[in-house]
């Protein structure tokens, strides 16, 4: 019943159908006595149906509705589908874009941080810096390999092994496994230095913790700095672990203690509150 009202059926409608689906063929008037409802509102509701293909009918002395299976319901229902949103983005395309701010905005859903990450890669006209956990990464990558595809300027900074075509991967140095640390998913992005956003999900990508999106430069700029940044040190620290002629080198950079972070309270707080709504399930 919830699944068939979630598919644009009235909770009328989505009775009529169930019972039909087990009881076919049926007038109106068995219809409406089995589900409880008035016979004009149940009637109404199957003409709906019969018009939407979903229902058919026998046109005898007494008019006998019967369930069309749900397997054919179903692809009627994503063939329409397809054409209503091939129709709206032929309309919505018409509508000039807003231009950009520097307002930040609440994710709200994993979906909906998930969608604003792949319109984004796909937006990208140079640079795309990206920051993924290993949970997120099979949901995004294959649009990860698409940008770079394009030619698009790709760094991403990981934490399990994966190949991604094009794409210049950036391990993070240090040997503890981060994401169980903090345990959460995460996911930061920055496109062309002008765009952002940060997503902090739960363990089972079920729950947003906290995401937001920034359409503005300012933010995303200083992201876009921080972050390659961060990759520059991971790239060279690498490169130092088995390379002595980088003594020096390995020596300055860890002068600056780019990655002390336990000792941070900061960072104490935010890694508690992180695994406390990580490992909410409601």
């Amino acid at each position: 019943m919830e699944s068939l009202v979630e598919l644009g059926f009235t909770r009328l409608e989505a009775s009529a159908y169930v019972f039909l689906l087990r009881n076919s063929p049926a007038t109106g008037y068995q219809v409406a006595k089995s589900i409880n409802r008035p016979n004009s509102n149940t009637y109404q509701a199957l003409e709906a149906l019969a018009l939407r293909g979903i229902l058919v009918v026998e046109e005898g002395t007494s008019r006998q509705f019967r369930a069309m299976p749900y397997q054919e319901v179903l692809r009627q229902l994503a063939a329409s589908f397809q054409e209503r949103s091939t129709a709206a983005a032929r309309d919505l395309a018409r509508i000039p874009p807003a231009k950009s701010d520097f307002q930040v905005y609440t994710l709200a859903t994993v979906s909906q941080s998930l969608e604003r990450c792949r319109t984004m890669l796909n937006e990208a006209e140079k640079t795309v810096l990206i920051d993924v956990f290993p949970g997120i990464m099979p949901h995004i990558i294959a649009d990860i390999a698409a940008a770079a595809a394009r030619g698009i300027r790709v760094v991403a900074k990981i934490y399990d092994e994966v190949d991604i075509p094009g794409v210049r991967l950036v391990a993070d140095y240090r040997d503890d496994n981060v994401p169980a640390k903090w345990g959460i998913q995460w996911l930061n992005l920055i496109v062309d230095g002008k765009e952002h956003m940060c997503a902090c999900l739960d363990t089972t990508l079920q729950h947003v913790i906290h995401a937001i999106w920034n359409p503005g430069p300012y933010l995303a700029f200083l992201f876009h700095s921080g972050l390659l940044a961060e990759m520059v040190v991971d790239a060279l620290l690498d490169r130092c672990r088995d390379t002595p002629i980088f003594d020096e080198l390995e020596s300055t950079l860890r002068e600056f203690s780019f990655y002390d972070w336990d000792d941070l309270p900061g960072y104490q707080l935010i890694r508690e509150a992180c695994r406390s709504m990580g490992d909410c399930t409601e």
